[in-house]
């Protein structure tokens, strides 16, 4: 079909002058959309709404808010309150902790005679570590630089 006029219209060429007037109001409103959600959402005026993700910064600030907002309710007593109402599991939690409030005369034997061999075995593990430092073991420490009298000029 033929337009009105009769003409056959076929591809205009385009100039670089009216390609670059497109180009500018394109760009010219895509700043004043930017610039319209910048104000949307209170875009700090030193950032260039055009430059920043304004949908990301939203989202940053909100996340921001609820991390460093308060807690609305604080809940009264601590939170262990009422967790071990029975006398058995109050007890294994205080050995757990190491509370040790009143031992019996047993139990203080033992942590006592545990106390003490857990000594013995540090002395002799620093008696041994001396021993082995030293010229006596055979060892070649203590010698200084490396010039020992064994060595010849």
């Amino acid at each position: 079909m033929l337009p009105a006029d009769g003409k056959v219209k076929g591809p205009r060429e385009v100039s670089t002058e009216e390609v670059e007037a497109r180009l500018e109001r394109h760009m010219k409103s895509v700043k004043e959309r930017a610039a319209e959600e910048a104000k949307k959402i209170n875009l700090p005026g030193y950032l260039n709404p055009a430059m920043v993700n304004v949908h990301q910064f939203k989202q940053v600030r909100e996340k921001r808010k609820l991390l460093w907002s308060k807690v609305a309710e604080k809940k009264q007593g601590g939170e262990w309150t009422g967790a071990f109402e029975d006398q058995n599991n109050d007890e294994k939690f205080r050995r757990l902790m190491g509370i040790n409030e009143n031992l019996d005369s047993e139990e203080s034997a033992k942590v006592q005679q545990s106390r003490k061999v857990l000594d013995e075995l540090e002395k002799e593990y620093e008696k041994s570590r001396v021993f082995q430092l030293s010229r006596g073991a055979g060892g070649v420490t203590g010698i200084g630089l490396g010039f020992g009298s064994s060595m010849v000029p």
